[in-house]
């Protein structure tokens, strides 16, 4: 939109122009108006038809009741003439008189019988003359001539009386049925009456909203509209906002201001324009290294199980050497351990984003973890002819706080990709304090090759995940892309950072800086103790359970999975331990009750956590609720960080992850049954 200007609009208004809450008044006050006077009419209205309605029901009842009435007289009438001369029946029959005589006196007391008051009082002497007569039979001796004749003329009396008071009741009946319909015919004239006025009513309310509508309609709705269409079509048509502001206070406000930020919106359009096409290029970008990742996750995954696969069929054969069986099982064993790894950056970094990655800060000896890393790195680099070089640079505290796992992690990491990308020269892995500018202190690890080295371009995505320094690293060193990440993420957790320095061909400096904890009173050293071994870890023999004392003592091996079991068996009674086999929760618990019972309870039972019919959370539960008190560790292949908590919850003693590390497992056996006492072991 050329030359529109931006800012702050400018009104320009009528100083007369109303306000909508004006419109909103006046359209409340006219119908809240018309609303009370029609009320008003028809509550009037609906009165009076509720009067008539009530007069009805009365005139409907007292002609129900007088109906009633004859019948009940004419039923006595002809039983009183039965009992002339019975002084049992006569009796009876003059009990049931009085209810009759007060209904008589209800129905002259009804408003609708006011005309009729001669007829009630005759009916009311008519059936006193029938009490007189019924009470003359009961003082006749029936056993003389005389008072038969008596009582047989008494019977035309009471046939005259009862055709006298049915016709007197009939002319009642008659006048209260006339008035019935008089009342009808009343009733029906006021629901038309009060329709016709509720029809009228309802008209002229609707024509006088119709009329406050269509003056609020032109001083604002309208004015509304044309501000709506205006908009769509600018933003459409990307011209300029032509309406003059018309209407109330606040309409007329809200066309400056919507011309002042269509022009601003149509202004930015371009601008965003151009941050969409970033993005969607972005975007782009992270699908490619997304299928570039897993393709490589592929590579990296398919490459160690085709060389574990078939260096285990060659294995299999009858005619190989056993030089060449151990040439392979050791080459069935390292692309394990790279598979292992693979799988482990996965999981760390889905932990990462998830925010689920935890550390667990101890006291710890940095020339300690030094030293371990050294030694499991030195070997690689001496096979690919280069030297490992490990430096401390001043004073290092002995201890600090901070996660050795993690801290040798990231290390190893680090020197792996050190030497994977270093063809000829060294590696060298310096450490020691760097002082802060507000006082304190942080331990600093250097990590520096003179290998291939990063372009500016590679460095600026050498942290994202999966992501490598370009696809032709990835074909040529391998890897999952994920070290790098995982790496920084932990440095972060423990305090510090993790940074690059680096130059294409020149090699390249990696370094980490971590939060040691409190230092006060903790001794520094300027090299390495001499507790703190240099030299590479031995490893224990496959053969034999390795130095130290033989182990000696009875285990409960729970696993379903009969390959698992027959490894761990065969690792356990390489170490000198009597094995029993469960293959499943139930069994598991029978078997170690059983064997408690008999005395001769199993030092240490392995128990795996996922297993049919019953699972080792629930075995275990059951053993410790059954006062089971020997040691109990976990086997599962869960890696994340609860399922140790919930192993150790359900009365586990110790908690150990799939694969099974054979030295691990052999020192887990030496710590349980080292015990003097195992019987007074307590459940963690």
């Amino acid at each position: 939109m050329k030359g529109f200007p931006l800012g702050r609009p400018q009104l320009t208004m009528k100083p007369r122009a109303l306000r909508i809450r004006h419109y909103v008044g006046t359209i409340v006050a006219t119908c809240s108006l018309g609303g009370l006077l029609l009320a008003f009419e028809l509550a009037f209205l609906f009165q009076s038809v509720e009067q008539r309605q009530v007069a009805l029901r009365e005139d409907s009842g007292t002609l129900t009741a007088a109906t009633e009435l004859r019948r009940d007289v004419a039923d006595w009438l002809r039983a009183a003439r039965a009992s002339l001369g019975d002084e049992a029946g006569a009796k009876t029959v003059e009990e049931a008189l009085e209810p009759l005589q007060v209904r008589l006196v209800k129905l002259g007391e009804a408003p609708e019988c006011a005309g009729s008051a001669a007829d009630i009082e005759f009916l009311a002497e008519r059936l006193r003359l029938g009490e007189e007569g019924l009470r003359i039979s009961l003082k006749l001796d029936p056993s003389t001539a005389f008072s038969t004749q008596r009582v047989i003329e008494l019977g035309p009396l009471f046939e005259g009386l009862e055709g006298q008071v049915s016709e007197r009741l009939h002319d009642i009946e008659a006048r209260l049925q006339q008035q019935l319909r008089v009342s009808g015919s009343d009733l029906d004239a006021s629901r038309e009456q009060l329709w016709r006025t509720v029809g009228l009513s309802a008209a002229g309310y609707a024509l006088l909203v119709l009329l406050v509508w269509r003056w609020v309609a032109s001083r604002m709705i309208r004015p509304l509209q044309a501000l709506t269409r205006e908009s769509r079509r600018t933003l459409n048509d990307e011209t300029a906002f032509r309406l003059e502001p018309d209407g109330p206070h606040e309409v007329r406000l809200l066309t400056e201001s919507l011309s002042t930020l269509v022009g601003n919106l149509v202004g930015a359009r371009s601008h965003l324009e151009e941050k969409v096409k970033e993005r969607t290029a972005e975007l782009e970008r992270a699908n490619r290294a997304k299928n570039e990742f897993l393709a490589n996750m592929s590579h990296e995954i398919r490459t160690p199980m085709t060389a574990i696969l078939g260096y285990a069929e060659l294995c299999l054969a009858l005619d190989i050497p056993e030089t060449d069986r151990r040439r392979y099982a050791q080459i069935i064993h390292d692309n394990g351990e790279h598979l292992l790894s693979v799988i482990n950056d996965i999981l760390d970094v889905s932990k990462i984003e998830a925010g689920r990655m935890t550390v667990e800060p101890t006291p710890c000896s940095p020339f300690e973890v030094v030293s371990e890393v050294r030694a499991l790195m030195e070997l690689r680099a001496r096979e690919k002819g280069l030297q490992l070089k490990v430096e401390n640079v001043g004073a290092i505290p002995e201890i600090v706080r901070t996660d050795p796992t993690r801290l040798r992690q990231i290390l190893l990491n680090l020197l792996n990709n050190a030497i994977k990308f270093t063809e000829q020269g060294e590696v060298v892995l310096s450490f020691g304090m760097q002082p802060l500018e507000n006082g304190g202190e942080r331990l600093r690890f250097e990590v520096r090759d003179t290998g291939v080295g990063l372009t500016p371009e590679q460095m600026e995505r050498v942290f994202r995940p999966f992501v490598q320094a370009d696809t032709s690293t990835t074909r040529k060193y391998g890897g999952s892309g994920l070290g790098l990440t995982i790496s920084q993420t932990l440095a972060r957790l423990l305090g510090g950072d993790l940074t690059c320095e680096s130059e294409a061909g020149k090699g390249s400096c990696f370094r980490i800086t971590l939060d040691p904890g409190p230092l006060e009173g903790v001794r520094r050293l300027q090299q390495f103790p001499a507790d703190a071994s240099r030299e590479p870890r031995a490893i224990a023999p496959v053969t034999g359970p390795g130095p130290g004392p033989a182990l000696r003592g009875r285990v409960l091996l729970a696993e379903d999975v009969a390959v698992n079991r027959r490894l761990i068996s065969t690792i356990l009674l390489r170490a000198g331990i009597h094995v029993e086999e469960a293959e499943n929760g139930r069994i598991a618990l029978e078997k170690t009750l059983a064997a408690r019972d008999a005395g001769q309870p199993f030092d240490i039972v392995f128990m795996d956590m996922q297993m049919p019919e019953m699972d080792g959370y629930e075995a275990t539960r059951q053993l410790r609720q059954a006062g089971y008190l020997r040691p109990i560790i976990a086997l599962t292949s869960h890696s994340m960080s609860n399922e140790r908590q919930r192993c150790l919850e359900a009365g586990c003693d110790e908690f150990m992850t799939k694969p099974i590390d054979r030295l691990v497992l052999v020192q887990v056996l030496s710590r349980f049954l080292s015990s003097d006492e195992p019987e007074q072991h307590q459940a963690a």
